[in-house]
């Protein structure tokens, strides 16, 4: 299957942004709060409504550093852990 990449207008882009400014402060939230067995629901919930919203998932946390990437793959672990499931991440 082969990607490509669409235009989009500086607006929606801008909403791209602040949607994923908004998760990594909820996703450091949960995971200050110990919490990592709700991040850990509210992510595999979300994997599993299909490909559309993993795709979604995938570019969000593409636009995040490495930094809050490693740190969300350690709090879906943890997470992971504490549901008994395994947890798909987002990327390799």
């Amino acid at each position: 299957m082969r990607h490509v990449r669409r235009w989009r207008p500086s607006s929606v882009l801008a909403e791209h942004s602040e949607n994923t400014a908004q998760s990594v402060l909820l996703f450091e939230a949960l995971d200050q709060t110990r919490r990592h067995a709700d991040l850990a629901l509210a992510y595999t919930e979300a994997w599993e409504r299909g490909p559309a919203w993993q795709d979604g998932i995938r570019f969000g946390v593409g636009m995040f550093s490495e930094t809050e990437k490693e740190r969300l793959v350690d709090s879906l672990r943890i997470g992971e852990q504490q549901i008994g499931e395994v947890v798909t991440m987002p990327f390799s």
